[in-house]
């Protein structure tokens, strides 16, 4: 809107104020001299309007009536790249006003909620908000990116706040600067130091207020830092669209419909990025999901609560907070008490008295959450305990076995799966509520900001259909990057003799076994296969220690064994895990497990199917391989790298690295790296690294010219890492292996799949999704990097997600194009599934390798399973 700006003043308070909270209560109490309209960051405030280059003003704190000089001096009136921060806090102020509630980045609507009674479950529907700068021209394609646009010469002024006396407590600096809203403007946001404000106040300027409590006087003292430059502003709007969330309605978190927001700044402008979220609430508390394990596990019951809920996030409803559990606190109950200010009171008498709730089962454990927060006076954060009420707390997501329900899944599908066309008009209303609601379109005229009136158009490329190679035969991939018909009935590509082989089965799974055997010897000569009967290993028993004693049994005694396979009369994951175990280092050999009920259906063509795709399994395990893709890239090894957390924080992370070991990148060296919790690498990288290219030069009698580093699981604040320490760390021990002068060049591109960017492809006023092999490098890439979006897989359901691709390093100075051709044409490469993936297979291998050895099997795999897929 015309010229409008946002100028940045620095703050500070006479006498000094370390509160954030107070600062921000304080320069809301100057509303009158600097307008309401500004963002206080806790030290600068902006403004949409200029004031004096150095302005002083004087409130009381309300608790004590001390006098409070505030000084504001003019930084600079901020550029659009020093926007987005200061953007996003305005989308979250704009989500406020639609009355939005947030979670995490997300904001939710519980009163649209749809439930799902047979599953006791709530779907919310919701958004996902973020502001971002952008480069690139309108064409074709739509995405899910709406244009932010200033007004005028509107700009974002950053002061540094200053307090007389200091103030520690960010919650009264916050306060302060809410008392001066008389001098600075009722329209500002505050950091708990620096003050925003959409006007320019004097470059000084000096205020007073008192404390509510003691009635202290405090100065407060604002200096004009800087006009916050675009690419600043993030984090900023970001929590503006928070507000407008709130201002919406919106709740983040039955199914619950919402948005999520997120602002950023890029080359060429500011852009919100929208996209359609939906929050999964259980409508079973966390002491009704108790009860039912109790009822199934009376015996283990600690042991399973413990279990099924620690690393689980829950909702409390009473305040629609969420709190991750770390423990389960049985010694503790509701009538314990605990010190709330000067009084100890019991949970039962705090729920009564705050939210006139009563708490009914007074035995219940206590459900705990750690948080570090920040403490007054104290440099390290604190552990700071919450105390839970089972019987107040929902559970959010999915249970694992809710994961495994395919008629849960399936009846959830209507409410959660999003259309193209669908989530297109989502985006669209909410364009509509906010230019209806009156709160929240005031939230951004007071920043000089104004949206879109549609969503973003752009050009798309797309890469082309594929031809994938089979022993003696190649097929065309086709639009839909789909070849499971070829897959099931050529010959694959090559193939590992199985002389010799056990099967390892219960008595009363013997029918499924017979049945398994029948297809096998049927089929297998179809993919080329040539399978001998096997050795018939059946047990009296289906206890884990009958299992494990037979197949150990069988390993020492079979000379030559070439696999193991398993039927299971159930799904149970410590069985899976002790017979992984016993297959991966105890007495190393591949394994393959199958459920009995999988072979027991009475269609007899699914069965085939899945008979078809487990001797595919089976012989990638076994060394065979099973299709190529052309991939001109010679003297190049191919790495992939992902790491595995356990979500509870209970036992350590794993780091998976795979690497090509030939020239098709057919078959490929698997290393699993054990780390200390929650560290995302370790130096042991380098030495993945040195093994791999020892392993490739053993197979191709050279060491590759060339590495290229697929990493996965990074998110934008780890990229430092990756530049700073991974790269560095993977070239140091490269080059102990080359002559010298000899390294090998690198390239190193982080891969992304939890992002919010949709693309859809308009035709015919049809909207849908783009074809696999589609990518966007502009418009909506970064500024200073060189990035694309890639969607490569098809899907039947739904609204398609790209992939995020991030070149971090790059020594041999590969062509985006090239890069572009080559992570595409990986994504067919992954041998358990007959078209393509969302990421590069070598990602996907890291990512399977990481799993198994993270969740089952706690130790790394014997080197003798290294040049195999054993992990599939």
């Amino acid at each position: 809107m015309s010229d409008k700006r946002i100028y940045e003043y620095s703050v500070y308070f006479e006498p000094l104020v370390d509160s954030i909270h107070l600062r921000v209560k304080i320069i809301g109490q100057l509303q009158a001299e600097i307008g309401s309209v500004f963002v206080f960051s806790g030290f600068n405030v902006y403004l949409p309007r200029k004031l004096d280059p150095v302005k002083v003003m004087h409130t009381k704190l309300a608790a004590t009536q001390d006098t409070i000089k505030v000084t504001m001096k003019l930084i600079k009136v901020k550029p659009e790249e020093e926007l987005a921060p200061f953007l996003n806090n305005l989308f979250n102020k704009i989500m406020r006003e639609l009355k939005f509630v947030r979670h995490k980045r997300k904001q939710f609507d519980p009163t649209k909620a749809k439930i799902v009674p047979q599953h006791k479950l709530e779907i919310w529907p919701g958004y996902v908000t973020a502001v971002d700068t952008f480069e690139g021209v309108t064409v074709t394609a739509l995405s899910n990116y709406l244009p932010l646009e200033w007004m005028s010469d509107k700009r974002i002024y950053e002061y540094s706040v200053y307090f007389e006396p200091l103030v520690d407590s960010i919650h009264l600096r916050v306060k302060i600067i809410g008392q001066l809203q008389a001098e600075i403007g009722s329209v500002f946001v505050f950091s708990g130091f620096n003050v925003y404000l959409p006007r320019k106040l004097d470059p000084v300027k000096v205020m007073h207020t008192k404390l509510a409590a003691t009635q202290d006087t405090i100065k407060v003292t604002m200096k004009l830092i800087k006009v916050k430059p675009e690419e600043e502003l993030a984090p900023f709007l970001n929590n503006l669209f928070n507000k407008i969330m709130r201002e919406l309605k919106f709740h983040k978190l039955e199914i619950w419909p919402g948005y999520v927001t997120a602002v950023d700044t890029f080359e060429g402008g500011l852009m919100l990025n929208l996209d359609v979220s939906h929050r999964r609430l259980s409508t079973m508390t966390i002491h009704e999901f108790m009860t039912d394990i109790y009822q199934r596990y009376k015996a283990d019951f600690h042991k399973k609560v413990k279990e099924a809920l620690i690393g689980k996030i829950v909702l409390t409803r009473y305040n629609n907070e969420t709190y991750r559990i770390d423990e389960v606190d049985f010694t503790l109950n509701p009538r314990g008490k605990f010190k709330r200010g000067e009084e100890e009171i019991s949970y039962v008498e705090y729920y009564r008295r705050n939210y006139n709730i009563t708490i009914r089962d007074l035995e219940q454990p206590l459900l705990l959450s750690f948080k570090q927060v920040r403490v007054s006076g104290s440099e390290k954060k604190q552990e700071r305990i919450t105390c839970l009420i089972p019987e107040l707390c929902y559970m959010t997501g999915l249970t694992d076995e809710q994961m495994n329900n395919t008629n849960l899944k399936r009846d959830l599908a209507p409410y959660v799966t999003v259309s193209p066309h669908h989530r297109v008009d989502g985006l669209r209303k909410f364009l509509a509520n906010v230019r209806e609601c009156a709160a929240a379109r005031k939230v951004l005229e007071d920043w000089g900001l104004e949206l879109a009136p549609d969503v973003i158009n752009l050009e798309s490329r797309e890469l082309g259909v594929q031809q994938v190679s089979f022993n003696e035969y190649t097929a065309k991939a086709g639009i839909q990057a789909d070849f499971s018909r070829d897959a099931t009935s050529k010959h694959v590509l090559t193939t590992i003799p199985f002389n010799t082989w056990a099967i390892v089965y219960v008595e009363r799974n013997k029918n499924e076994a017979i049945t398994f055997m029948n297809h096998v010897q049927r089929n297998a000569p179809q993919l080329g296969m040539t399978m001998k009967n096997p050795q018939h290993v059946v047990l009296r028993s289906d206890t884990n220690q009958e299992f494990i004693k037979q197949i150990n049994q069988v390993i020492t005694s079979t000379p030559g064994l070439s696999i193991v396979v398993t039927i299971f009369p159930t799904q149970r994951g410590d069985l899976y895990a002790a017979v992984k175990k016993v297959c991966c280092y105890q007495n190393p050999v591949p394994s393959q497990v199958i459920m009995a009920r999988t072979l027991g259906q009475s269609n007899e063509s699914k069965v085939r199917s899945i008979v078809m795709k487990i001797l595919l399994q089976m012989n990638c395990k076994v060394g065979g391989t099973l299709w190529s893709i052309n991939i001109p890239m010679g003297g190049t090894m191919i790495c992939g790298v992902d790491a595995y957390h356990d979500p509870a924080q209970r036992s350590a992370s794993v780091t998976g690295f795979v690497a090509s070991s030939n020239s098709t990148f057919t078959r490929w060296y698997s290393t699993a790296i054990i780390q200390n919790i929650r560290e995302e690498v370790s130096r042991s990288l380098g030495l993945a690294i040195k093994e791999a290219l020892i392993a490739y030069r053993q197979g191709n009698g050279c060491l590759p010219e060339r590495i290229v580093i697929f990493r996965d699981g990074i998110g934008d604040g780890q990229l430092p890492l990756c530049e700073n320490f991974e790269v560095p760390q993977l070239i140091e021990a490269a080059k102990s292996l080359y002559p010298a002068n000899g390294e090998p060049k690198l390239t190193y591109v982080v891969t992304q799949k939890r992002i919010n960017t949709r693309f859809f492809r308009q035709s015919g006023g049809k909207i849908d999704n783009p074809a696999p092999g589609t990518v966007v490098d502009h418009s909506v890439t970064r500024r200073y990097m060189m990035d694309f979006f890639l969607i490569s897989q098809n899907v039947r359901q739904g609204t398609v997600t790209p992939s995020h691709y991030i070149v971090v390093y790059d020594s041999a100075n590969l062509k985006p194009d090239v890069v572009q051709q080559l992570a595409y044409k990986l994504t067919f490469m992954y041998y358990n599934w007959p078209g393509t993936i969302r990421v590069p297979a070598c990602c996907q291998y890291a990512h399977k390798l990481a799993y198994l050895v993270g969740e089952h099997v706690k130790k790394e795999p014997a080197k003798e399973l290294q040049d195999k897929l054993f992990y599939l």
